[in-house]
């Protein structure tokens, strides 16, 4: 019977060390889950930062080139209506400038007309009262000299000569000669009113020379005022023509500046489009390692799902072991209160009924403050026990030995058993304390696998519409 009782000691004993060990790697395991679930938690948060730091550089990029395009349109649209004013502004002074170089050329001919035919009057009217004076004078001459052959006169004009003739004339003629010739007298004044009357024409060809000249004088300022205005005209040409060459000079500067704009303009545009090639290029490849770190985040909330379901499963199987350690545990305490019972039957001691029921029990009135440890030394101080047993009371029959060995052997059992039940109490409340970190691990797979889920949705879109852009 003792040998019995020592091979179910033995059972239950490795029994209660199978069950800490499970115990121990099941918390190993849970501290395992925990550290790895709060690792692919960071991981998913850092890849959801990833894809969003990289969806607000695309957004940037964007709108950047988009502002670059609208204020290169703005700047072309400026230069071009401000060229157009400026090249009408340069036309119009061209055509103001050529037309006054044409009536200048007008004005100049018909000055040119005019003073040449001024000239030709001039000399014409000059040639006539020449002849006519000097056919006058030399009509008279002839006339006087002929009436008067004795006379001579001296003279360098015609009125000298015939002052100078009328003078000798009166001194030489004789009174007697002067009766004789009344009809030559008479004749002479005749002459002489028909020489006064050429004299009247000649003053009248004088005043006539006098109104051509005065009118020649006035020509003559006229012409002046003609040459003033033109000079004033030419003046004012000179400076159309100069501020024409300097509008065509800063036309020539403008052309330059618009060359070097538009040079510069095509330049900054080929650049530009470079740049935007290149933008393109590295978006490409952005895009291409965002989809590329996309599809390792996928790959990594699968592999992860897969560890979930994994842990899961492995929760699922520690439930259960869980479990069957636990009806492993109530049938370990059955036995030993069965036991103890045939125990105090056998050897004919009554045990009060409070302490079977404390030995049954054996959870209430004990300290589960710190499980792990006091198990082990439970443990280890029923090995003692047991070693002790083993020594003693292998092969002794119980109505062969002494009265005072059976009593000491009935409370080595009875504290056998009572730390049996102790273990049993504080596997219990270990068990317990599993059991609530098993609920605490449930719940944090389920926000687990909501975090999961929410990122695959995430990684989703962001997919699309990186396949957009």
């Amino acid at each position: 019977m003792l040998t019995e009782q020592s091979d179910q000691r033995a059972v239950l004993e490795s029994e209660y060390g199978s069950l800490a060990e499970t115990k121990q790697a099941l918390e190993d395991r849970l501290a395992e889950m925990d550290a790895n679930e709060q690792s692919r938690a960071d991981e998913i948060a850092r890849v959801q930062s990833q894809n969003n730091q990289l969806k607000l550089q695309v957004s940037k990029l964007t709108e950047q080139c988009n502002h670059e395009h609208e204020e290169f349109s703005k700047y072309k649209e400026a230069n071009k209506s401000d060229n157009e004013a400026h090249l009408q502004q340069t036309k119009e002074k061209d055509e103001a400038a050529l037309a006054l170089q044409n009536r200048l050329d007008e004005l100049s001919e018909k000055l040119k007309k005019s003073q040449s035919e001024n000239e030709k009057l001039d000399k014409k009217n000059n040639l006539d009262l020449e002849a006519a004076t000097t056919k006058i004078e030399t009509d008279l001459k002839k006339s006087l000299l002929g009436s008067f052959p004795a006379v001579t006169a001296e003279g360098k004009n015609f009125e000298t000569w015939l002052a100078s003739f009328l003078k000798q004339a009166s001194q030489s003629v004789v009174v007697t000669e002067i009766v004789e010739n009344e009809g030559k007298v008479k004749e002479l004044e005749e002459k002489l009113s028909e020489l006064k009357g050429n004299s009247q024409n000649a003053d009248k060809y004088k005043s006539q020379v006098g109104a051509l000249e005065h009118s020649l004088a006035a020509a003559l300022t006229r012409n002046k005022e003609i040459e003033g205005d033109l000079t004033k005209k030419e003046g004012e040409i000179n400076d159309w023509k100069a501020e024409v060459e300097k509008y065509k000079e800063i036309v020539k500067t403008t052309e330059g500046i618009l060359d070097q704009l538009q040079s510069s303009v095509e330049k900054e545009e080929m650049e530009k489009e470079e740049q935007s090639l290149e933008r393109e290029n590295e978006k490409k490849k952005e895009a291409a390692e965002v989809k590329k770190q996309l599809a390792d985040s996928n790959k990594k909330l699968k592999e992860m799902r897969e560890m979930l379901e994994s842990a899961q499963r492995e929760r699922d199987e520690l439930k259960t072991k869980v479990a069957e350690t636990q009806s492993q545990l109530n049938t370990s305490v059955q036995k030993c209160e069965e036991l103890e019972t045939s125990l105090a039957c056998e050897n004919g001691k009554a045990v009060d009924a409070p302490e079977l029921c404390d030995v049954a029990s054996g959870t209430d009135s004990r300290d589960t403050s710190s499980p792990i440890p006091v198990l082990h030394k439970d443990v280890e101080i029923n090995r003692a026990d047991l070693a002790e047993d083993d020594h003693g009371f292998l092969i002794i029959e119980p109505e062969s030995g002494p009265r005072n060995e059976d009593q000491e052997r009935l409370e080595k059992e009875k504290n056998l058993s009572k730390n049996l039940g102790v273990a049993a109490g504080k596997l219990q409340t270990v068990l317990k304390q599993t059991q609530e970190q098993l609920g605490k691990e449930r719940e944090k797979n389920k926000d687990l696998t909501k975090k999961l889920k929410d990122g695959s949705s995430s990684s989703s879109s962001s997919s699309s519409e990186s396949d957009l852009d």
